[in-house]
């Protein structure tokens, strides 16, 4: 603990005892009013202080070398307090498709209402990736059926009739679905002109789609962990992983409740997606 004190005490003595330009009437800085001087000057006593700041922690280096815990490894830009730092750059893939900000938002506005209108478009393959993400996020907004809900669709979509249907015949269709409520398929043949990647994007679940869906597939919380606990044939596992499922199936219901209560009824199109394509 000594040692830390005297230390601690080298590196408060750093910025008492470091050298400052007098700025009395015989000051060099004075009798030359150049600017090269006062750089110069400031310039020595920072590098002074910085040299006395590294042989200070070159010193509790060695003195916690050997100790039962290591000193951190601090630099002199840390201690003065303006050593830079960047975070890493995880999760933000997301493609320009060649545009500004405000006119890949308004692309893919028009794209995802022409999407809901006629349920498939083609389009390039990046534009059909960047689509999927928010036609996705659009049946889930219809999913919740409140007024909120049909606040921040209206937000997005630019038509009423793509809002009646969204909240009418697509939503619904997808009760049974917790997620993948489109795909991409790619075209065989580029478009011509530039020669560019096309694909065909859709919904699925509907008449006339390029590829039969596959059934929805019900997964139960902590299915896999109690299949473990059975395997193993511990009963104080199985009884504690039962409980945590019924009680997450409990709250899966209450929530669902919970929105079927906040659901609004508008005038919107049939029950039936025949009904309403009849009647357009």
């Amino acid at each position: 603990m000594q040692a830390v004190r005297s230390a601690a005490a080298s590196v408060r003595s750093l910025f008492t005892a470091a050298p400052r330009p007098a700025f009395a009437a015989s000051s060099p800085l004075l009798q030359n009013s150049s600017s090269r001087s006062t750089v110069g000057t400031l310039g020595a006593s920072r590098s002074l202080m910085m040299e006395r700041t590294m042989g200070v922690m070159g010193g509790l280096r060695g003195t916690f070398a050997l100790g039962p815990f290591a000193m951190p490894s601090l630099t002199p830009q840390s201690l003065l307090g303006f050593e830079q730092t960047r975070s890493m750059r995880h999760g933000m893939r997301r493609g320009k498709l060649g545009r500004s900000s405000n006119d890949r938002w308004a692309l893919l506005r028009n794209m995802v209402t022409d999407l809901i209108k006629h349920e498939r478009i083609q389009t390039t393959v990046p534009k059909a990736k960047e689509l999927k993400r928010l036609a996705d996020q659009m049946i889930t907004i219809g999913k919740e059926g409140t007024l909120m809900a049909r606040r921040r669709a209206g937000a997005i979509l630019r038509t009423d009739e793509s809002i009646r249907k969204l909240f009418g015949v697509l939503a619904p269709r997808y009760t049974e679905r917790t997620g993948g409520y489109t795909r991409v398929l790619r075209s065989i043949n580029n478009r011509k002109g530039d020669n560019a990647p096309v694909a065909w994007i859709e919904y699925v679940d509907r008449e006339g789609e390029l590829r039969t869906a596959k059934p929805p597939v019900t997964r139960l919380p902590y299915n896999k962990m109690l299949q473990s606990a059975e395997e193993k044939g511990d009963e104080r596992l199985i009884e504690y992983y039962t409980k945590l499922q019924q009680d997450v199936m409990a709250a899966s219901a209450a929530n669902v409740d919970r929105i079927a209560s906040k659901k609004i009824i508008i005038r919107g199109p049939a029950e039936s997606d025949k009904e309403y394509l009849q009647s357009r």
